[in-house]
């Protein structure tokens, strides 16, 4: 199970609702497909939340819904949907994450908190960076936490300040080893716990 399927599991159990079998992803994903060929960008997003062609990702992400470009970023990179005429996984080589990186930063400029630590995480590691600076990656992974409310972006940005301050470049207007401390209480109010040292 992908992670997107398996948060909105959780999400919609939450919520008190059954989990939906992949035969019923599958046909609220056909159902939704010819509205979005017909340019329903609400339509678009069912069809990719649920499992649809990489081209419903597409026209919903273009259109702003920061889930669907988050969704598509982690179908190109893991080459998923390569059947599909319409998309450009085809295009995609090891060597291009760029492409895949950028999609990460409109989710979570978007609004998709998960989309935020892919972006950060991979910009920090020099994974379709394309002289973005280091400063970016920080601030798309404080957006994720603290807008966004992403527990795993507030872990990020723990491990991020713990790994500062064990550093040996010390800074004496930051307290980095606090704001790790901070980060991680952030994790914790938001449902996640992140390990107490870098991993």
């Amino acid at each position: 199970m992908n992670r997107a399927l398996a948060l909105a599991t959780a999400w919609l159990v939450g919520c008190g609702a059954s989990v939906p079998t992949p035969h019923q992803m599958a046909e609220a994903s056909r159902g939704a497909m010819p509205r979005c060929d017909a340019g329903d960008v609400e339509a678009c997003g069912v069809a990719c939340q649920n499992g649809g062609p990489n081209s419903s990702c597409r026209r919903a992400c273009d259109a702003g819904r920061g889930a669907a470009c988050g969704a598509l970023a982690s179908r190109l990179e893991r080459g998923q949907d390569a059947a599909d005429a319409e998309s450009p996984v085809q295009s995609i080589q090891p060597e291009e994450p760029e492409l895949v990186t950028g999609l990460f930063i409109r989710g979570c400029e978007g609004g998709h908190g998960p989309s935020c630590v892919q972006a950060g995480g991979r910009m920090l590691n020099g994974i379709g960076r394309a002289n973005r600076p280091a400063a970016l990656a920080v601030e798309l992974l404080k957006r994720g936490c603290e807008k966004l409310k992403d527990a795993d972006s507030c872990c990020a940005m723990a491990e991020l300040n713990q790994r500062i301050s064990e550093s040996k470049q010390p800074n004496s207007i930051t307290d980095f080893k606090a704001q790790a401390a901070a980060f991680r209480r952030l994790a914790r109010s938001r449902g996640g716990e992140c390990p107490e040292g870098p991993r």
